[in-house]
């Protein structure tokens, strides 16, 4: 879920403090509040982006990439793709049935 080259050039905490201090069990304050416009750029499973359109697909969203410049991807108007499968498909190990949805 880190942007990366946000975490170190616009932001006042850089990725190596925030990654020393994701290993640590005592932790005050998650990735989130800390650097809030990186939380949720990319995710495994979890619930659909909430985005102008969205990528909502039928089953189990397996994973989200957001567009992300340091990786040079770019998803429509800085939008995402999102890998679904059905719950049935998942349970069976069916991933060459799992399909694609980009949105932006």
């Amino acid at each position: 879920d880190l942007n990366w080259d946000r975490l170190t050039h616009e932001n006042e905490f850089d990725a190596r403090e925030i990654a020393t201090e994701m290993t640590h069990a005592n932790r005050k304050k998650t990735i989130a509040e800390k650097a809030p416009e990186t939380h949720g750029q990319h995710a495994l499973l979890g619930p659909e982006q909430k985005i102008t359109n969205p990528t909502r697909g039928d089953g189990v969203r397996l994973m989200c990439l957001g567009s992300d410049v340091e990786m040079d991807w770019e998803f429509g108007d800085v939008g995402v793709v999102e890998f679904w499968i059905s719950p049935t498909d998942l349970c069976n190990r069916r991933f060459d049935l799992a399909y694609a949805m980009a949105g932006s």
